[in-house]
């Protein structure tokens, strides 16, 4: 008897639990979105709006499973994801921290990359000014890097 009512009080706990769990994870997988969508892209003369499409796709339906209310967590999310891959990609490239910083005629960025980003005017809703600053300027940051990882490729022309 003790023991049906133990299994009878563990099958009516494991539900909370579970949705407790559930709770705990994001329902969308963000960072795993990223990685999966910019290892497709390849050095195309494309690949910087290819790059930018799967930095917002994957904002947006986080957003999007979120029913809307954690843009700013989503956008957080995303904005450490590219910071870590901006630190995986230094340490893939050692020289790329110097050609994102002081781009010369040799490096493969635009003139002007090196300028620093002007948050003062952005607004986004339902997120912080510091968090659309930092989101802003790690996008930046980490198109610079992933062009200088990218142009170590062959080209796909």
């Amino acid at each position: 008897m003790k023991l049906l009512f133990a299994v009878c009080a563990a099958l009516a706990v494991m539900p909370r639990q579970a949705q407790a769990e559930a709770d705990k994870t994001p329902p969308f997988d963000t960072p795993g979105f990223l990685a999966e969508c910019t290892n497709r892209i390849p050095n195309v003369a494309m690949q910087i709006p290819m790059n930018q499409l799967c930095v917002s796709a994957a904002r947006q339906l986080c957003d999007l499973s979120t029913g809307g209310q954690g843009a700013s967590q989503c956008l957080s999310t995303v904005t450490e994801w590219l910071e870590t891959d901006i630190t995986r990609i230094r340490s893939s490239f050692p020289d790329a921290a110097e050609m994102v910083e002081k781009p010369s005629g040799m490096s493969p960025l635009p003139m002007g990359a090196a300028q620093a980003i002007d948050c003062s005017q952005l607004k986004v809703p339902n997120v912080s000014s510091e968090g659309g600053c930092s989101y802003q300027e790690a996008v930046s940051r980490w198109l610079k890097f992933r062009v200088v990882e990218l142009s170590s490729q062959p080209r796909e022309d």
